[in-house]
């Protein structure tokens, strides 16, 4: 119950501050960030359709931790420049990324895979992988199809490389998590 409250409080303000920048950029002519902040709004709702897609019980501290990563890639990242200011907030993001989507993956082997703990490991770091990749395409579109440069004018092989690798190292670190944790416990590892 603890947990719910606090992802409702999360909402909260995540949308407050999405409101605050929507206005803040429409005031400054800040079109661009007026519009991401508007578009962030509706981020809140892909964790809870995502595991109702996947016949997932809701994880409220799961969605928490979603909403405070969309917080700052979107909101601070985007809406604010981050990505623009600072050449390694990017590869943060990336790093948190790796953590979200492996424990994502982890909570869907879990419930809805039977097989042993390391298969289950290694399908949680392939779809972690499979992701990063698939967002890496996503950002070669952007500047393909809209020339938008999502990698800010770096070097496509090599921010592509290290955002992925960077979520490949969380990927490894949340097996470690979930690995010693599983040893400990002997029954179950949520």
């Amino acid at each position: 119950m603890k947990s719910k409250k606090i992802y409702y409080s999360l909402v909260l303000l995540y949308l407050f501050s999405c409101v605050f920048f929507l206005v803040d950029g429409l005031i400054t002519h800040q079109y661009l960030m007026a519009l991401m902040s508007f578009g962030a709004s509706f981020l809140i709702l892909v964790m809870p359709i995502v595991f109702r897609l996947l016949k997932l019980e809701p994880n409220y501290w799961y969605y928490s931790l979603f909403i405070i990563f969309v917080f700052f890639a979107a909101i601070v990242g985007s809406a604010n420049k981050f990505y623009n200011k600072f050449w390694w907030y990017d590869l943060v993001i990336h790093h948190l990324s790796g953590y979200v989507t492996s424990y994502l993956f982890y909570l869907f082997l879990q419930k809805r895979v039977k097989t042993t703990f390391n298969i289950k490991l290694l399908l949680m770091n392939l779809g972690n992988i499979s992701v990063a990749t698939l967002w890496e395409l996503y950002e070669f579109s952007l500047l393909l199809f809209f020339n938008y440069d999502a990698i800010r004018n770096k070097s496509g092989v090599y921010d592509t490389m290290s955002d992925i690798l960077v979520c490949l190292i969380a990927g490894l670190v949340m097996t470690l998590i979930l690995y010693f944790k599983y040893r400990t416990k002997k029954d179950t590892c949520e």
